[in-house]
């Protein structure tokens, strides 16, 4: 019932996402173990980011997977990153990356799940304040660069306080 409340309230976004960045918007939600894609929106674009509905990609890789460890303990991370076999320093840069994307309200990927694919995602959150969904703009390297990354990030982030909105999260509380 919570997947279809959420997809709900978060496909007219998508679809207006998508317009606005011309890129494909991609909704996960995590059972723990990874990323779950349940929603897609393509981009009009020959090249583009294609993610399986229903498949289920690793928490450890790529912009949204960041979204569902932002709120674990260090130990948790580490341990995940350990279990990966990270060493040190890729741990270390990790975390100087969850850092950053709690900073800004978003995280980014370049190339981490896929050869020349980028990605920005932010948390939804729900009524009680968790999170409840990642949602993430994704593109090839050639259109989503660094440059234009506050850009998106700003777009994504007004997108995703619609959404949270619509599913009962007020952020003032």
């Amino acid at each position: 019932m919570n997947q279809m409340d959420l997809r709900k309230a978060a496909i007219g976004p998508m679809r207006d996402l998508s317009r606005r960045c011309d890129e494909t918007i991609i909704l996960f939600i995590s059972d723990g173990r990874g990323r779950t894609c349940l929603e897609r929106i393509d981009s009009n674009h020959v090249i583009r980011n294609f993610m399986v509905v229903g498949h289920q990609y690793p928490l450890h890789k790529g912009a949204p997977g960041k979204v569902f460890l932002m709120n674990k303990s260090p130990g948790y991370v580490k341990g995940l990153l350990e279990s990966k076999e990270y060493s040190d320093q890729e741990i270390e840069r990790f975390n100087k990356e969850l850092e950053q994307g709690l900073e800004l309200g978003y995280f980014t990927s370049i190339e981490e799940n896929f050869t020349e694919a980028y990605s920005i995602a932010a948390p939804i959150f729900d009524h009680t304040g968790n999170i409840s969904a990642a949602l993430a703009v994704c593109g090839p390297t050639a259109r989503l660069t660094e440059e234009k990354e506050d850009w998106f990030g700003t777009e994504l982030l007004q997108t995703v306080a619609k959404i949270s909105a619509m599913l009962g999260y007020n952020a003032v509380s």
